[in-house]
This record gives structure tokens, sequence and C-alpha cells, in this order.
């Protein structure tokens, strides 16, 4: 289930902090939107099964995020054809490009039975992983989901030179 993959995905994000990264701050997992749309000001009820957003953001419930505060998009099925199911994310990377005007890339991650595939979208279209097998390579799956949990933001897409203060942006040099 949902609940069960962020559940796990989390799991994963504390070991990895406790054991070798103390002082990190994993990016943190939710389910709270494969229920509920996420609130869109284009009203596209979109659905995605898995965020991860910055670890201060945690608390917040599913009234208080929204496009903006996404970092990265998992989606889990448990049978279905990769081809939708990255169409969905393609729709859900939009979402977060229109609502965050500096992002270079997005990351996503899609599991469809027992492969998946790292999907990276950029402005101009996405490119795919092969499919890899979770069972066949394990390890695989477990460094792609620590990346994703601790890479610096600038390496999940970030534009590093833009500064966001009182809701405008900057562009920071030197």
């Amino acid at each position: 289930s949902e609940l069960d993959a962020a559940s796990f995905v989390n799991l994963i994000g504390r070991v990895v902090k406790e054991r070798y990264i103390p002082h990190s701050s994993p990016r943190y997992c939710s389910s709270m939107f494969h229920q509920h749309p996420v609130r869109d000001e284009d009203r596209n009820n979109f659905k995605p099964d898995e965020i991860l957003i910055a670890d201060d953001l945690k608390e917040r419930g599913r009234n208080e995020l929204g496009w903006p505060d996404f970092d990265e998009i998992l989606e889990v099925k448990p049978d279905g054809k990769l081809e939708e199911e990255v169409a969905q994310c393609s729709r859900y990377a939009q979402s977060i490009f229109d609502a965050q005007p500096g992002r270079r890339f997005v990351p996503a991650v899609v599991i469809v039975g027992s492969y998946f595939v790292l999907l990276i979208f950029d402005r101009s279209g996405v490119i795919a992983s092969e499919r890899i097998s979770v069972h066949k390579s394990p390890q695989k799956l477990l460094r792609l989901i620590v990346g994703l949990l601790f890479a610096d933001r600038e390496h999940i897409g970030m534009e590093p030179t833009l500064e966001k203060r009182d809701k405008k942006l900057y562009i920071t040099t030197g």
C-alpha cells in the first residue's frame, strides 16, 4: 500500500541518518495525497502516491502543502503498464515546474510490480532508466532511495542561485 511504501522509505532514511550521517536531515516521504488531490489552482485533481518533501514540512497537513513544496515523486503500483505511470508522472512533474519557476529538473521513481524505473523530467522532456528488477537488484533500489532522501537540493533539480524571500524570487551571484 501507499502508506507502507512511505513508511518503508522513511525507515530507510532514519536508519541511514542514525548509523551513517547523524547531522543530516533526510527528506520525508508522505502518502497524504494518494486519495486526496493536491490543492491546485488549475483544479487538476492529481493524486500522487508518494511525495518527498523537506523534513521540516512533515508536520504540515494536506491543506498546507502543494506543488511548490514537493521535491520528488514516487508512484507505486502493484501492477499496470509502465507507460501509463510515466505519463501520470509527467503530469505531476509539469505541475511542479509550474509551481517552482526556477526548477531545472524533477526526479520521479515508478515502481510497477517487481520493477522500478528512475525518471528525470526537465523542461523539454524525460529521460528514463532501464527497467530494474527489485528482486534481482535490491541494492540499486536502496541506493536510489538513499540518494533521493539525502541529496543536496541542487542535485534534485533546484536552482542554487535562486532565493525566495517575501514571496519573490531573487538571483544570488558571487
